[in-house]
């Protein structure tokens, strides 16, 4: 175009929306460029972060803005050159999309966000750069790209909410997996010492014949079982013949009772303990019926053969002696006596063989007869050698005795000339 009355062809200047020398040739603005006066001046550019797509603009409203979050050098052409701005995705064009939380993205352009590494967490929307990304608590570990604090769950060994803070897992408990369940006990029978175990491993059996409860955590929670003794924490022995143990723990065995007796190695109860043959008695403690004897009173080869001491017997300890007679001169009519106490003296001028069982035994000694239940001295002219009720005898003819209770004929002594015995009865 030329103004009015121009002289030459340099009169001739460029329109608006393009460019040339005065008196041309004139080209239209390229795409993403505008030029709103006429005249030489070069073509404007779209401004950053917009473009235009069409030649030979005249005004910079033609210039449009990049998507959201979306960005383009000055003069871009067309809205592919929009790219993602640094914690924005997508294509270029648009639209772009924030990273998500437990995200980021330091770059421009259409590359993908990246996750927070393992063990991190990032609740920030849009984010820039990985300073965003926080560490779990201790103890706790999270997958890639964990948008919170939550899912951060304890690791094995330790338990505790999702977001923390986890405890070890005490002696005694183990927890193989991640996450808020509860630590789990070592079975019955089981211990360990070890704190912030991460499986059954390390629960170890109690000494033979002991037990713990669940979750102990030491050998010393291991007791030893019915029918074993021992310190806690072993070793166990079991409880010898003759005794029991009907309970856990430490305590000592017990004895069966005096008058009983078990074979039982081990027992658990005094149903074990059985009684000794009627009329026999043990020791406490006793392992065996061979230990059961026959009581005071009672005699016999073995426990199974005790039977009473007869009338004019005794014994005094249990065992395995024969009964004791009573002493001659004694009697007894009692059975099963225990003590020679029990022995009654004859009658006076009486005497009865060992062993006897009745007072009618008691005869009168020799020098003495039996007159109304009652033993008397032979009178004069009378002797008797033997010890019986019977009567005396006469000394013989011709013969005399001035003594009473004479035993022998020998008392017996001949008369003077002229004199004669006569019988006294």
């Amino acid at each position: 175009d030329a103004p009015a009355g121009s002289g030459g062809v340099s009169g001739c200047i460029c329109e608006a929306g393009s460019t040339g020398p005065n008196g041309g040739p004139c080209v239209d603005c390229a795409a993403g460029k505008y030029k709103a006066g006429a005249g030489d001046a070069a073509c404007t550019y779209c401004g950053a972060g917009k473009y235009s797509g069409a030649t030979g603009q005249t005004d910079e409203g033609t210039c449009s803005a990049c998507p959201a979050n979306a960005n383009a050098p000055a003069g871009s052409a067309g809205v592919s050159a929009c790219i993602c701005e640094a914690g924005f995705t997508g294509p270029n064009g648009g639209p772009c999309v924030g990273c998500g939380a437990g995200k980021y993205k330091a770059g421009t352009g259409d590359a993908a966000c990246d996750d927070c590494g393992a063990g991190k967490y990032s609740e920030a929307v849009g984010a820039t750069g990985e300073g965003t990304c926080r560490a779990c608590p201790a103890h706790s570990d999270a997958p890639a790209g964990s948008g919170g604090v939550w899912e951060c769950a304890c690791e094995a060994g330790f338990t505790g909410p999702n977001g923390g803070p986890c405890v070890g897992c005490g002696a005694g408990k183990y927890k193989a997996g991640t996450g808020d369940a509860a630590c789990d006990d070592c079975g019955a029978g089981k211990y360990s010492e070890a704190v912030g175990a991460t499986g059954e491993g390390t629960c170890r059996a109690c000494p033979a014949h002991s037990d713990a409860p669940a979750g102990s955590g030491g050998v010393w929670e291991c007791a030893c079982e019915a029918g074993f003794t021992g310190p806690n924490g072993g070793p166990c022995v079991g409880c010898g013949a003759g005794k029991y143990k009907a309970g856990t723990g430490e305590a000592a065995c017990i004895d069966c009772g005096a008058g009983k007796y078990s074979g039982a190695v081990g027992a658990t109860g005094e149903g074990t303990c059985r009684a000794c043959p009627a009329h026999s008695d043990a020791p406490a403690g006793s392992g065996g019926v061979w230990e059961c004897a026959c009581i005071a009173g009672f005699t016999g080869r073995n426990a199974s053969t005790c039977q009473s001491c007869g009338a004019g017997k005794y014994k005094e300890a249990s065992g395995a002696g024969g009964c004791s007679e009573c002493a001659s001169g004694k009697y007894s009519g009692l059975v099963g006596a225990v003590e020679g106490s029990t022995c009654i003296s004859c009658p006076v001028h009486s005497d009865s063989p060992a062993g006897s069982s009745a007072s009618s035994d008691c005869m009168c000694t020799a020098g003495y007869y039996k007159d109304s239940g009652v033993c008397r001295q032979c009178p004069q002219g009378k002797f008797k050698a033997e010890v019986g009720d019977e009567a005396c005898s006469d000394c013989e003819a011709g013969k005399h005795s001035g003594e009473v209770g004479q035993t022998s004929s020998l008392a017996c002594i001949l008369c003077e000339a002229g004199k004669y015995g006569e019988s006294a009865g």
